[in-house]
């Protein structure tokens, strides 16, 4: 058996010069960084943003939808009503003798519409 001998005081070739001993006391800046501020900083900040786009982003799609629908089911029939008003008027400067000709194409349109909206129910009963 051979018997240990003691460290030297020499630095080993391995390792550069300017490294510190194990025994030298090292401080929180030495080991973690300057900048850790920044870096707990930066993660709070990207775990609150997770958390929001998670949870409110959701919320704030749903209510946007339900605004948009609500404006469209409220604004779509008027402009229906006024597009229909708009087709019969040009329609009487066309065919200024013949008004009841226009009339009745609309008539036929929104009939044959109505027609095809009506085949198209479910009945009462439940199963389409």
């Amino acid at each position: 058996m051979s018997v240990p001998t003691p460290p030297s005081n020499s630095t080993p070739a391995n390792t550069p010069s300017g490294v510190q001993s194990i025994g030298a006391p090292v401080t929180i800046t030495e080991a973690i960084g300057p900048d850790w501020t920044d870096q707990v900083t930066d993660l709070i900040v990207d775990v609150v943003d997770r958390v929001h786009d998670k949870t409110t982003g959701p919320l704030i799609s749903a209510a946007k939808a339900f605004v948009y629908g609500t404006v469209a089911a409220l604004v779509l029939p008027v402009v229906l009503v006024l597009l229909l008003i708009l087709i019969g008027r040009e329609m009487g400067i066309l065919l200024d003798e013949y008004l009841w000709a226009g009339y009745l194409g609309l008539g036929a349109i929104l009939v044959l519409g109505g027609f095809f909206a009506w085949s198209k129910r479910a009945p009462l009963g439940g199963t389409p």
